[in-house]
């Protein structure tokens, strides 16, 4: 099984996601989502605006996805870990970039529109 499977999965049980803590990984990661956003939505712009919309969704995207995997390799500093917290701390990375593309993407319907 994939990792989005597992969070899918994981996802669908209130249990799992409050053991998994991913009820706290979400808002972070949507309100980093919404920081990057609202720091770099004035310098990300061009002429066409479908390319306009993917840079300013992809750019917070692409930068706030290798801020949450330093964070989870900063989790790991110093220490060997076994497969199943690695896998864990995969799903939790996949959990907190979808909540950050989210808020990344509200971002951009709330200050275009």
């Amino acid at each position: 099984m994939s990792y989005a499977e597992e969070v899918i999965n994981e996802g669908k049980n209130i249990k799992t996601v409050i053991k998994n803590r991913w009820h706290l990984h979400a808002p972070i990661a949507l309100v980093l989502g919404f920081g990057l956003y609202w720091l770099l939505k004035d310098t990300l712009d061009d002429k066409y605006k479908a390319v306009e919309f993917a840079w300013r969704i992809f750019c917070p995207s692409f930068l706030g996805g290798l801020l949450v995997w330093r964070f989870e390799l900063w989790q790991r500093r110093g220490r060997i870990i076994d497969n199943p917290e690695l896998r864990a701390s995969n799903k939790d990375l996949i959990v907190s970039e979808i909540f950050l593309i989210l808020g990344v993407v509200i971002s951009y319907f709330v200050f275009t529109y």
